[in-house]
């Protein structure tokens, strides 16, 4: 890490990128968010995180990329390695210049592709010059080739070395990942058209609509169990989340009850992968906030929506999540995390943690005390408001709604706390 800090430095490059067979340890991320943010000036002053840390497997999965401003000159050659051999090959492939938030997936190399390779798994991005990039039209396919870059300066490669490269690791990329080419209308995230509208039910329950019109509901709660209101009745949903079998998260069905959905209705429970129209689905295996859940094993399935070029992350009743979790998920931009003011689930450290280490653009908290709604003082008990913990935050932006529709354009500058009005079909008990 510091070596990567010193070359950045010293190239006056606006900052660098990281790659790594592992999982960064916890003072390695830490060491990234102190090194601070950078502003591109020239891309609607937005700010960019200065060093990045992405695993190699994340990256070559589309599910880590680089999150900087587009570059017209982006990569320079760096040092080389003492022994290059015993490193592990790679291919940068730049998906877009001109583009916000460009794709960086090696694994899908189309006619409209661009591909540059280099020598490093160290790579620093230069600070925006209006210079041509040097770049080669990319072929069926992509490899991985050695494994050490700086970003700042044009790279210096003839075209011989360019074609060997691509001409004998054509398919290289193909072998490593384990992932075929997905349909790029549902999962590249520069799909922009439409955008993504999540409503708050309540609790930790949200609906999303997907821009084709499928609706998504997450986490739906039993009426009248512990929380003091109701469930909206007739509340339509194309497939129903659930992240575990308790009574405020799975509509009361755990304890016999009658689920608030049609029969008909598809319902996911568990890890795997799931298409529902032009939203994908994908649960990962986590484990509930001690010492709840123990019934059920603490089981509790962590859910992240791709749709509309967005990634929304749902953690359920997570409890703090693991290195291999962290990988997993990848990129986040937009999080509904549980917090509320006497940290029922998640305490102050690990929603720090959590925040942190996922990076997501919007926050979204859930899983706390609605005072308008709740008719006894300390029912529920042990669960607080939200106030208590956002008052003490920076950028926090309460809605004067229930609903608020979010794409890739429209994504802050800065991250974000967005707490959002309860539904008006949700009514008190009497």
């Amino acid at each position: 890490m510091a070596t990567l800090l010193g070359i950045a430095n010293n190239q006056k490059a606006a900052g660098g990128i990281l790659l790594t067979l592992e999982v960064p340890a916890t003072p390695m991320r830490d060491q990234a968010v102190e090194a601070g943010r950078y502003k591109s000036n020239l891309w609607h002053d937005k700010d960019y995180p200065k060093i990045q840390l992405l695993t190699i497997e994340g990256w070559l999965s589309g599910n880590e990329r680089v999150n900087a401003s587009p570059q017209l000159r982006p990569f320079g050659k760096a040092q080389g390695e003492a022994k290059p051999q015993k490193q592990t090959d790679l291919i940068c492939t730049l998906h877009s210049v001109l583009t916000d938030r460009p794709t960086w997936n090696p694994c899908y190399a189309g006619a409209g592709s661009w591909l540059l390779a280099y020598r490093s798994a160290k790579c620093a991005f230069g600070q925006l010059r209006p210079e041509r990039v040097n770049v080669v039209r990319g072929g069926a396919g992509a490899g991985r080739r050695s494994a050490s870059c700086a970003i700042g300066q044009e790279p210096k490669m003839n075209q011989k070395l360019i074609f060997r490269i691509l001409l004998g690791l054509a398919f290289g990329c193909c072998l490593v990942s384990a992932q075929p080419a997905r349909d790029s209308t549902k999962t590249n995230p520069l799909n922009k058209e439409g955008g993504v509208t999540i409503e708050y039910i309540a609790h930790a329950c949200f609906r999303l609509t997907s821009p084709s019109g499928k609706q998504i509901l997450l986490d739906p709660y039993a009426s009248r169990v512990w929380l003091g209101y109701d469930f909206p009745p007739g509340l339509h949903a194309d497939a129903i989340l659930i992240s575990h079998p308790h009574y405020d998260h799975d509509g009361g069905e755990a304890m016999g009850r009658k689920a608030p959905w049609p029969q008909t209705t598809l319902v996911l429970r568990h890890p795997g992968t799931n298409q529902i129209g032009d939203v994908t689905a994908v649960g990962y295996a986590g484990k509930h906030a001690d010492p709840w859940g123990k019934e059920f094993g603490q089981s509790n399935t962590v859910w992240l929506l791709e749709v509309g070029g967005l990634r929304i992350v749902h953690l359920g009743d997570n409890g703090p999540l693991g290195d291999d979790t962290i990988r997993q998920i990848g990129r986040v931009d937009v999080l509904m995390m549980p917090i509320d003011s006497q940290f029922h689930i998640l305490k102050a450290d690990e929603i720090a943690a959590i925040r942190r280490e996922l990076s997501p653009s919007v926050l979204i908290p859930m899983h706390y005390r609605h005072d308008d709604l709740e008719s006894v003082p300390g029912s529920p008990e042990a669960l607080g408001g939200i106030e208590g913990w956002a008052k003490g935050k920076v950028n926090v932006r309460y809605l004067d709604t229930y609903t608020n529709r979010f794409s890739v354009d429209t994504l802050p500058r800065k991250p974000e706390v967005i707490i959002f009005k309860h539904s008006p079909l949700v009514r008190p008990a009497k």
